[in-house]
């Protein structure tokens, strides 16, 4: 114990360096976490990033990566990490489509509008709804203007009138609501894109953790992103 203690202390006085290999989900990493890149190798010069986006749920051992940011369900994957935060979802959509469309007081409403839907590898995106209590989720057969297999042109055809968006807080700009380019809608429902409960995870596999550069890049990263994360502002 003493041995691991003073091997520690001497560790913390040596420069983090070598090749961090860390993997996203595309518009997660893009929005949240590659901005993050520039003042991590600030703190950490000496450090080489190898940072890959994709959809694609890796093996992280069999690709060799340290850190996984994840989004899904919390199983027992053999992967250690922290939950980041739940999905809160909003249902949005902007001035200008609703000022030319009927009100919409209840996910029954939605049926008679443009709903821009999300179509992944798993098909396209369903919505589920519920009162703020704990009734069952339920889910409704939606037809709308555009599907795509990218949430950000999702979110950019919202801006432009094109129709309402279901997606979770993570991936909308604050300054949309702020300046009132999109309305939240529904506030008083529970709204989902998925009837499990879905979380922002950040994992590494169990021999990456040993690595005293893998545990501090994931502590930089939880500490920049805060408790709760800084995108729940909007």
């Amino acid at each position: 114990m003493l041995d691991d203690a003073a091997s520690e202390l001497t560790q913390s006085d040596v420069a983090l360096e070598g090749l961090v290999k860390i993997n996203a989900p595309v518009p997660l990493g893009r929005l949240h976490i590659a901005p993050l890149l520039s003042r991590l190798q600030s703190k950490y010069p000496e450090l080489t990033l190898a940072f890959t986006l994709t959809d694609a749920l890796i093996d992280p051992v069999q690709e060799g990566a340290d850190i996984i940011v994840r989004v899904g369900r919390v199983i027992d994957s053999g992967l250690i990490g922290r939950v980041v935060s739940g999905h809160r979802y909003l249902l949005a959509a902007s001035p200008d489509y609703l000022a030319s469309h009927q009100p919409i007081e209840s996910p029954l409403d939605l049926l008679q509008h443009s709903c821009l839907l999300y179509k992944g590898q798993q098909g396209a995106q369903r919505w589920y709804f519920k009162p703020t209590s704990d009734e069952a989720f339920r889910t409704l057969d939606l037809r709308g203007s555009m599907k795509s297999n990218n949430a950000e042109v999702l979110v950019a055809a919202a801006l432009a009138g094109q129709g309402i968006v279901l997606f979770p807080s993570w991936l909308f700009s604050p300054a949309s609501f702020k300046e009132e380019c999109l309305i939240k809608l529904l506030p008083e429902w529970k709204l989902s894109a998925s009837a499990e409960d879905m979380y922002v995870q950040l994992l590494s596999p169990q021999n990456r953790l040993r690595s005293r550069k893998v545990r501090e890049v994931s502590a930089f990263f939880l500490k920049e992103i805060g408790t709760p994360p800084y995108w729940e502002q909007v």
